[in-house]
């Protein structure tokens, strides 16, 4: 073998000798470890260190199973270290190259979007394809709806990735559009929408504004600084709808007026009745009770109800000034007597109510007072506080004007509610369902006037409290009292029945003032 200064190779020559002992089946003879002769350069050739050195970084071995010599070079610790310290070098810089890079395109905004081509025609750009895909199966599905059934062309999606900046990305109510667009269910008009929601269009946005000025107009006002709006936002858009929302003139009014329900709080006065609130807003006493399940059996005034009140869907608020005298009213200075009868008042000075002149701004949906907010008072007359001598003394048999409740139950049926199958007129007294037999007792003190069977009453017991007032307990099954009795507040005085004109075992309790009824819920305390 020798080196060559020409090529800087080295080369076998014919000398090279490999002596191999090969074993065969025949002979059987062991293997001999195989050496390598070398002859060494000629004259002609010539030998430097540095080949010496380079060959001893080599080791050359036999391949038995290619037949063939094979030089593998010997790597030193230092040259693997550089190596290894080459490589981290390139994977560091490959690294920050790759981060400058991510910076740059985040920088930039990009990012992986998809092109979305309904039916053939390229309607915009997303990034998230399954939120897409559930806008357009809505959509497709209030088609069906609409079309009742008939619609039966679904649209066929392509998708294709690309890269693109963040404001490239169409935005949904944009998209959406495009999407209708490529429906024949659809049509180009124009959409009128309520706070957000979609509700009629029509080919021509002139129909639409004339429509809404002049249903607009209807509720305006003859006052100083009066402003017209809509109580809800209205939005008209030049835009692809499903044809079942297109309408005419008259089918926008429909739309506009139609009603819906609303959840509203009521403060009951004074002399109210769950028949009157009911009768008011369109209701029935259990559809109140059904809105308010821990409302308790009475009401009083100050108590607060949730009430159902069906609204226009577009509603339309009107606002003014108005400069109005007042009254202020003036307050009593009570002082108690212990030489008058308990619920007695005798007026020892009469108060007299101020005046004052009172700025106010009123607000109106669609004719109702909902608001009116104080802008500036003036006083011109102040109030003169009036003077009330109030009994303390008990007397045995008279009542005080506040009653308790008769009995346990729950209340059937209240005053002024519609009559029973026995009666058309409205219901005199607060109907108490209990079982059978469940004590009744005086709702206050006084002596009892009558004991006994009345007509549709069945068994009856009325008090007289010696102050105007008498109380009626009906359809008893026993009687515990004879007339002329004086009984005290809280006693014992009958059993609840089913007597009389009476589809189910309850108390009947009524209150009359100089033989008027009155309502025992505005009583019972």
């Amino acid at each position: 073998m020798k080196y060559s200064l020409k090529t800087g190779r080295l080369k076998f020559e014919a000398v090279d000798k490999m002596i191999t002992g090969i074993r065969t089946q025949k002979t059987k003879r062991k293997i001999k470890t195989p050496s390598l002769i070398i002859k060494r350069p000629v004259s002609d050739e010539k030998t430097i260190d540095s080949l010496n050195k380079q060959l001893s970084r080599h080791i050359i071995r036999f391949n038995k199973k290619k037949q063939k010599n094979s030089i593998i070079r010997i790597i030193s610790s230092s040259e693997l270290f550089g190596m290894i310290k080459r490589t981290t070098v390139y994977a560091t810089a490959i690294c920050m190259m790759l981060v400058l890079v991510y910076g740059s395109i985040s920088s930039m905004n990009l990012t992986f979007a998809k092109q979305v081509i309904a039916n053939g025609t390229p309607v915009g750009i997303v990034k998230d394809v399954d939120e897409f895909e559930e806008k357009v199966n809505a959509l497709e599905s209030e088609l069906i709806t609409l079309s009742e059934g008939n619609f039966n062309d679904p649209a066929e999606l392509v998708y294709i990735t690309r890269l693109c900046f963040e404001k490239d990305i169409t935005p949904e109510a944009e998209i959406m559009q495009n999407m209708m667009s490529t429906y024949d269910e659809t049509a180009l008009a124009y959409a009128l929408y309520i706070d957000g929601n979609l509700i009629c269009a029509t080919k021509s946005e002139a129909d639409i504004k004339a429509v809404l000025d002049e249903y607009k107009k209807q509720y305006a006002v003859d006052a100083e600084g009066a402003v017209l709006s809509f109580n809800q936002k209205t939005e008209i858009k030049n835009e692809y709808v499903p044809v079942a929302y297109l309408c005419s003139q008259k089918g926008v009014l429909t739309a506009i007026t139609r009603t819906q329900d609303e959840i509203i709080e009521y403060v009951v006065k004074d002399n109210d009745t769950m028949w009157d609130i009911a009768t008011k807003y369109g209701m029935s006493v259990d559809e109140i009770m059904e809105i308010n399940p821990d409302m308790t059996d009475l009401i009083r005034a100050g108590d607060v109800l949730k009430l159902n009140e069906s609204e226009p869907l577009l509603q339309v608020k009107v606002s003014y000034i108005e400069t109005v005298e007042q009254p202020i009213p003036y307050e009593n200075e009570t002082v108690n007597d212990n030489t008058m009868r308990k619920g007695l008042e005798q007026v020892v000075v009469q108060g007299v109510d101020g005046k004052k002149k009172v700025k106010q701004e009123v607000v109106l949906v669609n004719g109702k007072k909902v608001a009116v907010n104080v802008l500036e008072e003036n006083i011109l007359q102040e109030a003169v506080k009036g003077k009330v001598k109030v009994g303390t003394k008990i007397i045995s048999g008279v009542g005080t004007g506040a009653f308790s409740r008769p009995a346990y139950g729950t209340v059937t049926a209240r005053y002024g509610s519609g009559g029973s199958r026995w009666s058309s007129g409205r219901h005199t007294g607060l109907d108490i369902a209990a079982p059978t037999g469940t004590a009744i007792y005086a709702a206050d003190s006084g002596k009892v006037s009558f004991s006994g069977w009345k007509g549709s009453y069945g068994y009856l017991v009325i008090i007289n409290h010696g102050n105007g007032y008498e109380t009626y307990y009906g359809h008893c099954s026993k009687l515990l009292v004879r007339v002329g009795e004086t009984v005290s507040k809280g006693d014992l005085i009958a059993k609840v029945g089913n007597t009389g004109n009476s589809t189910g075992s309850h108390c009947h309790f009524e209150v009359r003032y100089n033989g008027v009824t009155k309502n025992p819920e505005n009583y019972l305390r």
